[in-house]
């Protein structure tokens, strides 16, 4: 059986790193459970930068982390693949939102729900926008 696909926002593992809370908890309940952790390699860079600049003690954390743990990252989709689907999401989410629409993600899990057509995109393209509570109360 196939592990779900769940993509997981820079604000998601920026939150988790910042403080002990139901952030962190859900990265530890996906990597317990049958999940497979998808990021984009914006996500990476996005979260790696706000991170060293913002919590630089916990850097080395974070780094570790990727190292340590099963995260799959994808490349950044081109440019005429984004273009499809403007209007899904604010300008600078969208390559996220398409790479994770392109790797068939099931769930996106992100602070920022407002920056996004959640109801249309669930229902189009089967992609669950979520917070960190609404992915807690899936699993």
């Amino acid at each position: 059986m196939s592990k779900i696909r769940v993509f997981v926002d820079s604000n998601i593992w920026f939150s988790a790193f910042y403080k002990k809370g139901s952030v962190s908890e859900l990265v530890e309940k996906l990597l317990q459970k049958k999940f497979e952790i998808v990021i984009s390699e914006i996500v990476l860079e996005e979260a790696l930068k706000n991170i060293k600049k913002k919590i630089p003690n916990a850097f080395s954390l974070i780094c570790q982390f990727f190292q340590e743990h099963p995260v799959t990252v994808i490349k950044n989709p081109q440019l005429k693949q984004i273009k499809k689907f403007t209007g899904l999401a604010q300008k600078k989410d969208l390559p996220i939102l398409v790479s994770a629409l392109d790797y068939q993600c099931r769930f996106f899990i992100t602070g920022n729900k407002k920056d996004f057509k959640v109801s249309l995109i669930g229902k189009r393209y089967n992609l669950s926008i979520l917070s960190t509570r609404e992915m807690l109360n899936v699993i």
